[in-house]
């Protein structure tokens, strides 16, 4: 069976590092739908490393991230340092943000994020 270890973040951070890559609109529809909802663009930075013995493809969109039971949609940025599809060969390692809609004062801690995938055996550190 195909193993995989992921690491992941969701910071503050991370977050900033999309603006040099948004549109005016982009940022003006942003902050617009921050204040008349509350809700926010975040970003997360997942490392997934190969540990098993094959190679695996991984798929960004068998992410998901929860809070607490509520799934938050991932979608891929237009950034370059955005996670893609690869094939990662055994003891290699590939490392890319996604982004996620959520609460502006999300608590990060209490997030979750698993990988959808039953060929792939996953374990998670954060």
């Amino acid at each position: 069976m195909a193993k995989i270890n992921v690491n992941w973040s969701a910071t503050t951070e991370e977050s900033m590092s999309l603006l040099p890559y948004l549109t005016d609109y982009d940022k003006a529809a942003l902050m617009l739908l921050a204040s008349t909802t509350q809700i926010d663009l975040h970003v997360a930075r997942i490392v997934i490393k190969n540990t098993g013995t094959m190679p695996v493809n991984v798929f960004p969109q068998n992410f998901l991230i929860r809070s607490g039971l509520t799934p938050l949609q991932i979608q891929i940025p237009n950034h370059p340092n955005a996670l893609r599809q690869t094939l990662l060969n055994p003891s290699n390692q590939v490392q890319g943000i996604v982004t996620f809609f959520g609460p502006r004062m999300l608590a990060m801690q209490a997030l979750t994020l698993s990988y959808n995938d039953s060929s792939v055996q996953v374990s998670y550190d954060r």
